[in-house]
């Protein structure tokens, strides 16, 4: 049996404009030829932008983790980056430090990438710490730092953003 490999998506499809069409009259506007025609025209304009933007996102941030298939997590970018969460790439090493009682600590980590956390709307990354065995598949990376403050519905704070701590600091990138 030959597997044929398959090409990425290089241009889009009627598909893209015509499911915005279809938002449109699903919320009860007619829809006319020329404007389908111009918006599938926008979209095929917009779309080499697009695969670049995703490409450089996917090859600089993304986690390059084996992971296994029930844990499987669509790598996405719902939103811009910061510039400071653009300064985050994968392996840029940082530092945590802090001061307990006369003793000053802290800690190198090395980011293995950032992944969006649905339930909380915030990038989080996938951490290494200096030292430890390097993780290899998703399931090993059990230290994370949410990049944003993330609050609960009810208001009250649940994570604090790793770039508001004081003893914060990118070593490389």
């Amino acid at each position: 049996m030959v597997i044929k490999e398959r090409k990425a998506l290089q241009e889009p499809t009627s598909v893209q404009a015509q499911s915005v069409a279809d938002k449109y009259e699903s919320l009860g506007y007619r829809v006319v030829k020329d404007y389908k025609d111009m918006l599938e025209k926008k979209v095929k304009e917009a779309f080499p932008d697009l695969l670049s933007r995703l490409d450089h996102l996917t090859r600089h941030y993304a986690p390059q983790l084996e992971v296994a298939w029930d844990q499987l997590k669509e790598i996405v970018w719902p939103r811009e980056l910061t510039p400071e969460e653009k300064r985050l790439t994968r392996g840029t090493k940082i530092k945590f430090s802090g001061t307990k009682g006369r003793k000053t600590w802290f800690e190198v980590h090395t980011i293995l990438g950032m992944i969006w956390d649905d339930t909380l709307q915030e990038h989080f990354a996938l951490l290494w710490e200096e030292g430890e065995k390097e993780p290899k598949n998703l399931q090993d990376c059990d230290v994370n730092a949410y990049l944003g403050d993330v609050y609960l519905e009810n208001g009250e704070q649940f994570k604090v953003s790793s770039f508001k701590f004081d003893d914060f600091e990118i070593l490389d990138a």
